[in-house]
Formats: C-alpha cells, structure tokens, sequence
C-alpha cells in the first residue's frame, strides 16, 4: 500500500543473511536484495532515498532508515566491510546532526522506531554517536514528545508494530546504560500490551 523501497526489502535482505548463517545456505537473491538497497543509499549523507517513480516521490523516509540501518549492521556484523561501516556510520551522522538541528521528519513512532537499529550498531561496530542518538531518541518519546500515555497504556490509536519496536530498542538502551527507571517503564507498557491481548496472542493494529 506504499512504495517499498527500504522497508520490506530491507528485512528480506536481513531475513536472507540470518538464514545462511543458521542454515549454511546461502539463498540466490540475498545478493540481489543486497545490491538495491545499496543502490538506494546516497553515498553523500548515508540515507536512503525513495526514486521518483510514478508512484513514488524522491523521499528520505525514517521508517526505511530505521530498517535500513538494521539490516546494514546485521550484514557488517556477519562479514565485516569497510564499505558498509562507512555508509552505516553516515548515516548514523547524519541523522545525529538533522536532530540536533531539529530537522529530523519523525513524528510518533517513528521518532523511536530506529532506536533498536542504532544500539544494534552501538555494540556490532562499535559506535559511540549511534548510542548518543539512541539516547536522544528515548528521551523524545518519553518525555519531550512524550508517545505512551502517563499511567502506561498507549495513546489513543497507538500503533501496535511502531510502538513495540520503539519499546524493544528502549529496553536494549536501558539495559545496556543500565537504567532501571527506563526498564521498568518498558515493562509496564509490555504489562499493559499483553492486557490487550486475546487467549491466542492475536494484537489490534491500533490500540490505545
């Protein structure tokens, strides 16, 4: 329902490198899914862009930063390269930089949604900016645009798969700066999710 670029294929590219290393074969596409990301990412800035297309619009999207990045430190972690640590670090930078100047389009979720990616490359590279923006990032949905309400349930029409990411890379952030103020809000959120859950574990899409 939206054009896929970074989002999709960028978990597909990941998928296919957790499924060689576990399995030892490696699938056919997994280069192929490899090659166009990359062919997406703007080696000036690290990110990347959507084609203008007839049903696209040339866009640096945050949600396809956020898998995107993901999916670059998982494959650096499995083959180290120096190609990929230089277009992981930039982007980390500049993100870092767009907000610190306020200029970052993420609203919502989507604030948090690549706070898991950025701890995974705190520890696989390591990289201390990736940790610095992290920690900017949980600040943001906890107490500068605060996404989860004060008593702990989402907030009206909360978006089950952004906020449950969100909350996974602040659990990670937590538990490695070792802030059990932050854990433990984590987990009363995660209380309040499996609260909304049916017997069979089915999740709305929206709740809140």
């Amino acid at each position: 329902d939206w054009p896929d670029f970074g989002d999709v294929m960028s978990r597909q590219w990941q998928g296919a490198i957790m499924g060689r290393r576990m399995t030892g074969d490696e699938a056919p596409i997994e280069r192929v899914w490899r090659d166009k990301i990359l062919s997406h990412i703007n080696p000036d800035d690290g990110l990347l862009y959507r084609p203008a297309t007839g049903f696209s619009k040339h866009v640096a999207d945050m949600g396809d930063q956020a898998l995107t990045l993901f999916a670059l430190v998982t494959a650096y972690a499995d083959q180290p390269d120096e190609r990929l640590r230089a277009l992981i670090t930039r982007m980390v930078d500049t993100l870092l930089l767009r907000t610190r100047q306020a200029d970052m389009d993420g609203s919502g979720f989507l604030s948090g949604f690549i706070i898991k990616s950025l701890m995974a490359c705190a520890r696989a590279l390591p990289y201390e900016p990736a940790l610095e923006l992290a920690g900017m990032l949980v600040r943001r949905v906890f107490v500068d645009q605060p996404l989860f309400a004060p008593d702990n349930p989402f907030r009206h029409g909360g978006h089950m798969h952004g906020n449950l990411r969100t909350l996974v890379g602040c659990a990670d952030y937590a538990l490695y700066t070792h802030d059990p103020v932050l854990y433990s809000r984590v987990d009363a959120l995660y209380r309040y999710v499996r609260s909304q859950a049916m017997r069979f574990g089915f999740l709305p899409e929206a709740i809140g």
